[in-house]
């Protein structure tokens, strides 16, 4: 048997008792006993402790299929803990009496399916690279392609994960139309993600063939989704001709969610933008580095429809900036009825988003932060052209878990400054990271520091240094003797999430270095964009090994637009450089969103980051990652969600 080896966990009691309850042989009455389990990878009518309780009463020959189905029950349960001592126990079968292949088979794709439950992605590909698909049933070897078609998207492996769809399809030839649904929208998502010329050649090399319709037909379609989505008119025509072609085909029956009803994805094509800024006041610099964005890619666009012989006057847009320092909502509400504006991008601060949206629910606007209150974010499904694009410390924070927990790490802990922004950030971590790891009963956590002259006191006491300091005074005072002594740091975090300012961070991290055992494993550092900013002393020689987050805007190296904005504002920081982004990304997004409102798997790339519309109408940001290595900055793959 060619079994995975586990680490022996600290679980003894848990182990003894799953054995009892696996191996007692107490009486039962006899309307507890079954001839045969429920088929493995069916849906199981009952929880795990009823097929335990089968497991006790099953003769030596049903035992093992009881045990397996139980172990399904368990991981579907998420009752981790209780799923390891059980994989345990059937790895220690005398070998008089082993697994067959078969069960062999079906036990290590239930061990991959605990492995994905945690998060632990390379043993889940593991396990099922060990499987030999020609000995599991039908319904294991569609589970075993519905598991490695999430392994693959969300290691971004397209071309893999399409090609294991087109594998899956024929076996769901008896499941209901939501099931096919719902992977023809995954097979022409994932094929869209492909790049043109790698369309191009799979189409070449299945047209050579006989035997490779089907396929065929399925490039072709996404060929055509990704070069048209965003003009509709010309999807809806090109949709309609591939439906001719191949009436036949099984997505002509059963056609992808992101083609139908397209003919109501008419973008917004504005002839007249209202933008609100605070161009004055308190507030100016935001509101100038948000107009310089947004101008930015307007200019842009003409640029590019000159350069094409498309650009025509007569249907350029003319922009409207009004100062939201200057007049209160209610008088930008008037002017804007009284200029014919089309579509609204802005305000900027949010007790004006508040009062300005109900004012204007008949003109679409974007606004340029978040809502205040869960309400009103609610409030924004009652206006299907109301969106909001804000940048989200809580979002980056929430993609910090998501990258921490693809990493493998299972014990990250978070340091922020004492305050509501800290306390907020460093929450919404914290909720993101046990959405995604339910099992784990103990709280993340957080520690709060307050000024930078106690950063080193501050460290010692996270790390917990003080104690084994007090403990080798403790024996130096006992013995009376010059004792040879290493500090001792816990060893129960393996990774750190910083929300700090620059020069905080700065001072943060070799305290962290010198404090961690010189015997201890290096503990992974991750860090917001808050603490990235332009390195003018090389800094960022000190910051080597470091992962942190920002926009793809800001971690281009070698970008001609980013080098000239920062040869033309030589003294403004990244802070205001990402509201350039912002300004230069809401103008972008206004032809977009239509589209990715239709389409929640849609994402357009922005210089923000990769831009999606969430159901309530929020244009949400997916962030890059960089790791500094003696002062320069590599890119970091990122997790991409299977669902």
């Amino acid at each position: 048997m060619n079994f995975f080896t586990f680490k022996k966990t600290n679980y003894k009691l848990l182990t003894v008792a799953l054995s009892f309850l696996l191996l007692s042989a107490c009486s039962t009455s006899l309307s507890m006993r079954e001839n045969t389990p429920p088929a493995l990878f069916s849906q199981l009518e009952n929880n795990a402790t009823y097929y335990l309780e089968q497991t006790k009463v099953a003769n030596d020959e049903a035992r093992t299929p009881w045990q397996l189905v139980t172990l399904q029950a368990l991981i579907s349960e998420h009752k981790l803990i209780l799923a390891q001592s059980l994989i345990e126990h059937l790895q220690k079968i005398p070998l008089d009496a082993p697994l067959t292949l078969s069960q062999n088979a079906h036990f290590t794709l239930l061990m991959a399916d605990k492995f994905y439950a945690e998060k632990d992605f390379d043993n889940a590909q593991k396990a099922l690279n060990q499987i030999n698909k020609a000995i599991l049933s039908p319904l294991a070897l569609i589970h075993f392609y519905h598991l490695q078609i999430d392994l693959n998207i969300t290691a971004e492996a397209h071309l893999e994960a399409s090609e294991n769809i087109f594998q899956l399809l024929p076996l769901l030839r008896d499941a209901d139309d939501d099931e096919l649904q719902k992977q023809h929208d995954s097979l022409l998502n994932q094929l869209a993600l492909l790049s043109p010329d790698t369309l191009a050649l799979l189409i070449q090399k299945s047209s050579n063939t006989t035997t490779e319709t089907t396929q065929q037909a399925w490039y072709e379609l996404a060929q055509i989704y990704q070069s048209y989505q965003l003009r509709p008119n010309q999807l809806l025509r090109k949709v309609n001709a591939w439906q001719t072609q191949y009436p036949a085909h099984p997505a002509s029956d059963i056609i992808p969610s992101q083609l139908v009803n397209i003919d109501m994805l008419s973008p917004y094509t504005p002839k007249r933008i209202g933008v609100i800024l605070p161009l004055s006041g308190r507030f100016e610099l935001p509101g100038n580095a948000l107009q310089t964005g947004f101008l930015d890619a307007y200019y842009k666009q003409i640029q590019q429809q000159k350069s094409n012989n498309t650009f025509n006057e007569a249907m350029s847009e003319n922009i409207f900036f009004y100062d939201s320092q200057t007049q209160n909502m209610q008088e930008i509400e008037a002017q804007l009825r009284l200029d014919n504006i089309d579509f609204v991008v802005g305000p900027l601060l949010k007790e004006n988003i508040q009062t300005l949206l109900p004012l204007i629910e008949d003109i679409p606007t974007l606004a340029l932060n978040a809502l205040s209150s869960e309400d009103d974010i609610n409030a924004l499904d009652d206006v299907q052209w109301h969106y909001a694009f804000p940048l989200s410390p809580e979002e980056e924070a929430k993609q910090a878990a998501e990258l921490i927990t693809y990493q493998q790490h299972k014990h990250p802990l978070v340091i922020a400054p004492k305050g509501s922004y800290g306390e907020r950030v460093s929450l919404a971590f914290s909720q993101r990271w046990e959405s995604l790891h339910p099992a784990e009963k103990k709280p993340i956590e957080r520690h709060y520091f307050t000024s930078k002259r106690q950063l080193g006191t501050f460290v010692d006491s996270v790390l917990q240094n003080k104690a084994s300091k007090r403990r080798i005074l403790q024996m130096q005072a006992i013995t009376l003797l010059p004792l040879e002594t290493e500090v001792r740091s816990r060893r129960d975090i393996d990774a750190i999430y910083i929300i700090s300012k620059r020069d905080e961070l700065i001072l943060l991290k070799p305290f962290i270095d010198v404090s961690v055992s010189p015997f201890a494993k290096t503990i992974p550092l991750y860090a917001s964009s808050r603490s990235n900013s332009l390195d003018r002393s090389k800094q960022n020689k000190e910051l080597s090994q470091l992962i942190f987050s920002d926009s793809p805007f800001l971690l281009a190296q070698n970008q001609k637009r980013l080098n000239a904005i920062q040869k033309e504002w030589k003294n403004k920081s990244f802070s205001t450089l990402r509201l350039y982004a912002l300004g230069f990304d809401s103008y972008q997004l206004i032809n977009q969103l239509v589209f990715l409102q239709h389409d929640p798997k849609a994402t357009y790339n922005g210089a923000i980051g990769k831009l999606s519309v969430t159901k309530h109408n929020l244009v949400h940001a997916k962030l890059s990652w960089a790791k500094f290595e003696n002062g320069v900055m590599f890119d970091v793959p990122a997790p991409t969600t299977a669902k």
